[in-house]
């Protein structure tokens, strides 16, 4: 009823329910928003309110207050003041307040607020986070991160909430701190490429001096902050500093020349059949919402899947009071008593056990926590065992070890080449061309396929006519598989040289159907080479089929050859109707899958394992690059047919391949194409990140091809394939 009145008979009849005891506490609350929408709240009025012993009326102070523009000094000190309430509520309302209005002065009282109220306020947690959070955003409250002088628990508090917030304050205050040697190693990888991001090459370099200098004895963790720096830096189209190349040279060389001595190791099981290493780095979700790397022994990429076995042994380090890890994994099948084979436990330099923990037989990490206090100081070594020889519910995992005194492996344990075509690959994506002798010796000389393909791949982008070569030597090995074979095909198509294209050519003669279609695409783009391809076809060395193969023509027209057209109707006037063999492949699938009665469980395996999960997800399991594949069920078993078999067919607009002309002649095939800063990313058919800066893109054209690989069937066995589509075919809507 006050609202209804005349502006001017409002305020004797709110100081009449201020007044009068006769009038509740919701009379106040209400009373105070008139007040505060009429003539405003002023000081002596609020002072009295926050002093109200009714806890709605505090609460809608504060919650006032917050509304209320343009805060005088007493404002802030009356809802600061409010943080440390007796009733958490009326805390919360605080933080809310302060949230809109952000000044340099609200951080250190939210911190205390933060580190004083318990865990399971999580709303209170929650709201002074984001308050915090909201100060640091604002160039009111991060101008004064440089005057901040905190303890070092709340300065880790407000490092931790800034690494959320990355503006130009919050660089220069990282840059101040991760230099001071304030910033943990735990939060360095978030915080450095903030700072990164807003220093100059001068600030650059004084960042890397702190990193040789304080972690001298561990380069795969350097190596780790600069990579993540260096991507920033390329979002925003600048080039490392010639320091960080030298910097990255030196820590790469010794992995590149064969010198690197593992810190993690894996041994066999005592007892047990021989058995190829099982770790590898993957993506877990925990508990607590965030997603970590964890070393795992899944190893989902191997065909031998959770068969494998093995003891993984960190190194050595001083045993801290305190030490905490999240596990996750399993022990035995659901339903079935644990095993007891899988475990992790910390064991001293004689040998001897003091802690163990089994996996949580759940795919999600939980958090363990042990109290180390009677072994604190004396040398231990964790070790993560995995005797499960079963062939589902058979792995474990560990990551986010805390305090962080030893660091997970960022590859795969036992998998020397792996490391170093790692290395190599990074050499070439960086372009650290004194690293290209070493490389072109390993791409030259006896090596496995992956480190030779690898050496290969960074060649092209170092001194692409020394890789010619050994691109073709991989090419023309009919002992490696299809895929392989194809992947140097492509690599050679993107080296505009007459050599590149000479020794594709050579390959047509003898090559089978799925490397010759792959050869054919790979000359198709350029000219020069797109007449080459279509002289091998009119001198009878190449099969005229393949100008019918979608991925030929889309590259031809990609040339601009004059006369295209009628040359290919020439070319393909003698053959029969247009060939049938992937509605003959569909037909007789289909009629396979139906009589093979295959195991969607099976299927997850296939799916896990196989270059499905490099670009589609299911659930938490795959990548995020194309497009999820949960409840894909719904679409049946002819659509997932042609889907799988024919995915040209239909092609999702969001998903074609782009063709990528560089300034280099290279032509790129990708998709999932995106801008970040000064840097066109996009993805392989393998759902490999590419990268490339704009400056060095001539031209991009999009075709009418799906990314996904049209040779499924030789990628996975017929068996696996029916395997594969009954647990696509499981995935229903929840």
């Amino acid at each position: 009823e006050l609202a209804d009145r005349p502006q001017a008979s409002i305020a004797p009849a709110v100081a009449k329910i201020f007044a009068d005891n006769h009038f509740g506490p919701l009379h106040r609350a209400h009373g105070l928003w008139l007040v505060k929408r009429t003539t405003g709240l002023a000081q002596p009025l609020a002072a009295r309110l926050a002093a109200d012993s009714a806890q709605v009326v505090r609460v809608h102070l504060m919650q006032a207050l917050g509304e209320t523009p343009d805060w005088q000094s007493w404002q802030f000190e009356l809802v600061r003041a409010g943080l440390a309430d007796v009733d958490p509520f009326v805390r919360r309302a605080a933080a809310t307040a302060l949230a809109m209005h952000p000044d340099s002065g609200n951080i250190a009282p939210l911190v205390r607020l933060l580190g004083e109220t318990p865990a399971a306020d999580a709303q209170l947690m929650q709201a002074t986070r984001i308050a915090l959070r909201d100060q640091l955003r604002s160039p009111l409250g991060g101008e004064g991160l440089a005057k901040l002088d905190l303890p070092a628990a709340q300065r880790k508090v407000v490092l931790a909430i800034a690494a959320l917030t990355p503006t130009p304050q919050v660089a220069a205050f990282f840059q101040r701190q991760i230099l001071a040697g304030q910033v943990d190693s735990a939060l360095l990888r978030e915080a450095l490429p903030i700072a990164a991001a807003e220093a100059d090459s001068a600030g650059l370099d004084r960042m890397v001096g702190y990193l040789t200098e304080h972690f001298a004895d561990d380069s795969q963790y350097q190596l780790a902050l600069l990579r993540s720096t260096i991507d920033v830096l390329a979002k925003r189209g600048h080039r490392p500093t010639e320091l960080m190349n030298r910097t990255l040279t030196s820590i790469l060389r010794p992995a590149i020349t064969d010198q690197v001595v593992e810190d993690w190791t894996n041994t066999q099981l005592d007892g047990a059949a021989p058995s190829n290493s099982p770790w590898v780095p993957e993506e877990r979700p925990c508990r607590d919402g965030q997603t970590i790397t964890v070393i795992s022994s899944l190893r989902e990429h191997n065909g031998n899947g959770e068969h494998l076995t093995g003891v993984l042994h960190s190194p050595p380090f001083a045993i801290p009071p305190k030490l905490s890890f999240w596990i996750c994994g399993h022990d035995a099948p659901p339903g079935s008593p644990a095993g007891k084979h899988n475990f992790v436990r910390l064991v001293l330099a004689d040998g001897s056990e003091v802690a163990r923990v089994d996996p949580p037989r759940n795919d999600v990490a939980q958090r363990v926590d042990w109290d180390l206090t009677p072994v604190a100081g004396k040398s231990g070594t964790l070790e993560v065992v995995d005797g499960d020889t079963g062939g589902a519910y058979a792995w474990l995992a560990i990551g986010r070890i805390e305090p962080a005194i030893i660091r997970l492996p960022q590859h795969a344990i036992g998998d020397h080449d792996a490391v170093r075509a790692d290395a190599v690959r990074l050499a070439g994506t960086l372009r650290l061309t004194e690293l290209t002798e070493p490389i072109e010796q390993i791409a030259a000389g006896p090596a496995s396929e992956s480190l030779k393909t690898a050496a290969a791949e960074a060649l092209v982008a170092l001194r692409p006519q020394a890789a010619v070569a050994p691109l073709a030597g991989l090419m023309a090995d009919s002992s490696l598989p299809v895929g392989s074979r194809q992947h140097a095909a492509e690599l050679l198509g993107r080296i505009d040289t007459p050599e590149a294209s000479a020794a594709l050519a050579a390959g047509l003669k003898t090559a089978p159907q799925p490397l010759a279609i792959a050869i054919a695409a790979a000359l198709a783009p350029h000219a020069e080479s797109a007449k080459l391809l279509l002289a091998e076809i009119r001198a009878g060395r190449a099969a005229a089929t393949l100008l019918r193969e979608p991925t030929v023509t889309s590259g031809l027209k990609n040339s601009k050859l004059p006369d295209l057209d009628p040359q290919i109707a020439e070319l393909t006037a003698k053959l029969s109707p247009a060939d049938d063999r992937i509605a003959k492949l569909i037909v007789e699938r289909r009629a396979g899958f139906l009589a093979a009665a295959a195991s969607p469980e099976a299927g997850r395996a296939v799916f896990e394992r196989t270059v499905c999960k490099n670009c589609h997800k299911i659930g938490a399991v795959g990548g995020a690059i194309g497009p999820a594949l949960d409840g894909i069920g719904t679409r049946g078993l002819d659509r997932l047919l042609e889907d799988t078999l024919d995915p040209s067919r239909n092609v999702d607009q969001a998903f074609r391949v782009t063709l990528v002309e560089t300034d280099a002649g290279q032509t790129i095939a990708g998709f999932g194409l995106r801008e970040e800063g000064e840097t066109l990313v996009m993805y392989d058919s393998a759902g490999k990140e590419i990268r490339l800066p704009r400056s060095e893109v001539e031209s991009k054209t999009v075709s009418q091809l799906s990314p996904m690989p049209a040779n499924i069937p030789e990628l996975i066995s017929e068996a696996e394939y029916y395997q594969l589509l009954a647990f696509l075919l499981s995935q229903r809507p929840k």
